[in-house]
Formats: structure tokens, sequence, C-alpha cells
């Protein structure tokens, strides 16, 4: 019987530790979110931006790269009084940063202030630079960069960490990129959103560079959505044991991306490729689908004139027409920018939600089946 040496058992008794955690998404997109969060057997708390939650230090990290919505997650390290310089060193160093962190590990913090006396991020960088190289003692370049927000607001100061180091949308998959494309985990939103299971169906008539079709092929598999599991909490004393895999489900879905300009649809199939999920892509015009399927889902981020440069109203009559008379017993949800282009879809459209996308706000619509 192996008897556990005594630095395992303190790192084991810091992962039981209860931590706090901070989720960011898009306005509007929080109960998605927390919503999400709760299949994971946590129940979050809906802030604007995002989703406050408690869980072991373990069980945080695990689910850093199963999750599918957030755009970032924040472990929070420390809080305290900031109203003078000398205070952003104490919150600092009562995060303990040589618990979570291998000496002379590289780190840049981000500075937020607002209703604050220490309204000079310079000054307050500076400062917390200086304490954390001390903590850490310098900086070792062949080390994964951490990155640590330090915010500041109604003179009380909280320090947290980028448990991925990077935009969550950045799956891995991704090389070939399209005009406008939706980010990835806009993507998953929308398929969380729409309540769609791998069971269903599920066509995208205006595919592109295939986000949304390869999100829901990766889901279907009960697969990660990442194929680049390079996080920053990798070089973590506690870190590396976190990424647990799970064998991919056999392939049951019908999953369709269509798209009339070719290029887009390489690109597509190349991405899909690098995802390892066997999505069916096809060349066809709005007015050229049928349904392949009685019911199902469609799920699209549309042409729309400020994303694109171009009028499209005549492209959603069209798309309208198409699934009054082909698709009369699919359900659909898509984004618009407006109700005026959404209506041309169909005169039943309801908007869950709205959020920003790319600079502009857009909503999410739905729409029923029996058009």
């Amino acid at each position: 019987m192996l008897i556990p040496s005594k630095k395992k058992m303190k790192e084991d008794q810091n992962l039981q530790k209860p931590s706090s955690w901070f989720a960011t998404t898009a306005t509007g997109l929080e109960p998605v979110l927390k919503s999400e969060l709760l299949t994971h057997g946590i129940n979050g708390v809906i802030t604007k931006g995002g989703v406050e939650f408690i869980a072991h230090l373990g069980i945080g990290l695990n689910i850093c790269h199963r999750l599918r919505s957030p755009s970032r997650i924040w472990l929070r390290l420390a809080k305290g009084p900031c109203m003078r310089v000398g205070q952003i060193g104490d919150i600092i160093r009562s995060a303990n940063l040589k618990r979570l962190l291998k000496p002379q590990t590289p780190l840049t913090i981000k500075i937020s202030s607002k209703s604050s006396r220490l309204h000079r991020r310079d000054i307050v960088l500076q400062k917390a630079t200086r304490v954390c190289k001390g903590e850490l003692q310098g900086e070792n370049p062949e080390f994964r960069h951490q990155f640590l927000h330090l915010r500041i607001l109604d003179d009380e100061g909280e320090l947290s960490i980028d448990v991925a180091g990077r935009l969550l949308h950045k799956r891995g998959w991704r090389e070939q990129q399209g005009k406008a494309s939706l980010r990835e985990n806009w993507a998953a939103n929308l398929l969380l959103m729409a309540g769609w299971s791998p069971e269903e169906p599920l066509l995208d008539p205006f595919c592109g560079s295939g986000t949304i079709p390869i999100e829901a092929g990766r889901m279907a598999l009960g697969l990660s959505p990442h194929t680049d599991l390079d996080f920053a909490y990798l070089d973590w004393k506690v870190g590396p044991n976190h990424i647990a895999s799970s064998p991919a489900h056999p392939w049951k879905s019908s999953i369709w991306g269509c798209d009339k300009h070719a290029p887009s649809l390489a690109k597509a199939q190349h991405n899909a490729t690098m995802a390892s999920v066997p999505i069916t892509f096809r060349h066809l015009d709005i007015a050229e689908n049928r349904a392949p399927t009685t019911t199902g889902l469609m799920i699209a981020n549309p042409p729309y004139g400020i994303r694109l440069g171009k009028r499209v109203e005549g492209l959603y009559t069209r798309w309208g027409e198409t699934i009054s008379t082909h698709f009369p017993s699919w359900r659909g949800i898509f984004l618009s920018p407006n109700r005026s282009l959404a209506k041309r879809v169909s005169s039943n459209v309801v908007q869950l939600t709205a959020f920003e996308n790319g600079g502009l706000r857009v909503g999410v619509w739905i729409w029923e089946g029996e058009l």
C-alpha cells in the first residue's frame, strides 16, 4: 500500500477547499451559462456579464475545458480594502500566489478601477507587478504565461487569475475562418438555448466555415469543445491532472451545413476534419434547401446588412418562403439585428434575448414547427 507524501496530501486538501469562480459571457446570455453550470451540478448566481459560482478547485479546473458557453473563467484569489497603494500589496500577498504557481512564473496583470481613490492605473500596475515578482522570485520564460486581473471597485480590490489564459471561444479546430464568422461559444449558446439534443436532425442553411454544425458535432460526440487544451492552469502546482478525457459517444446524429459560397464550404470541411466530426456539407442556395427529415432544428447566423455590407431583405424573404414551403414542421433559432428582418422569416418568430456580437447588438429569435 502506497502512502501519499505530505506534499501530495497538502495538494489534495487544497483541491477540496471551496473556491470562488466567475465565468464571463455576453450580457444577455447569462441564463444560458447558469443552466449549463447546472448540468455539471453547480448552482451559480447571475451577475451582469457572467455567473459566479463556488466549487472545489479540482472540480472547477475539470469543467473548464467542458463548458461550452463562457468566454473566460476566472478563479478569485483574494480581496480586501484598496484605498491606498500599500493595500495592493496586502491583497496580493494574501492571495498566496506561491500556493498555486511555480516560482518564476511569468505574469501579465490587468488593472481596472472604478469609483476608487486609486484611479491612476499605471501606479497600481507598477505596484502590483513589483509585489507579484517579489512573491514568485522573478520570471522564467519557459513557463506558461499567467494572466491576473486586479479589479478595484468602490475602494475594494479583488485579484483573480484566468484559468485558461485565453478566450474560450478559441477551440483549436477552426483553422480556416470565413467572413464575419460567429464565435464558437456563441454557436454553443444558440444550441443550448434551443434545447437541442443529438437525436434531433440539425441543419444550418448559412453555415459559412462550419462553426455551428461543428460545435453541434462535438456536442453530439460528448467531446470537449476544445481540441487545443493548452490551458494556463496546466502549469499550476495543482493543475496538470484535471483534464479528464472521456471516450467519444457513437455517432448517431444527422447534422447538415449548407451554403451557396463554395470556398466557405471548403473551409467548413477542413475545420470539420480538424474537429473530428462527420458533418455533411452541401453547396446550396437558400431557396434550394429541402427538409431531409420531417422534423428537426434549423439554426443559423444569417447575413445581415451591417455585418456584411449589403441589403439582405430579399434573402430573408426567400428564406421564409423556403421554410414555409419545405420545412413546415421544423423549428428554428437564428440571429437577427432587428425585428423587421426576423419577421421576414416568419410572422410567428419570438425574441429570446439579445447580446453584442462583433460590436453589433443582435437578437436571438425562435420559431416553432407548423408555421
